[in-house]
């Protein structure tokens, strides 16, 4: 695939068949560790937010 950066091309999520290269931003984040972070980050403070 044409997309990404760097390594992107050669790694691959065991349970997808494209690279990181190949798959849209939206598929790509789902499997970002930044992504997770943020999502986790987001449900901590709605929580702390509504005590």
């Amino acid at each position: 695939g044409d997309k990404g950066f760097g390594f992107d091309p050669i790694f691959k999520p065991k349970d997808n068949e494209q690279t990181f290269a190949e798959m849209t931003l939206a598929t790509k984040n789902l499997y970002s560790h930044r992504q997770k972070s943020l999502r986790i980050l987001f449900t901590s403070l709605t929580t702390f937010a509504k005590q």
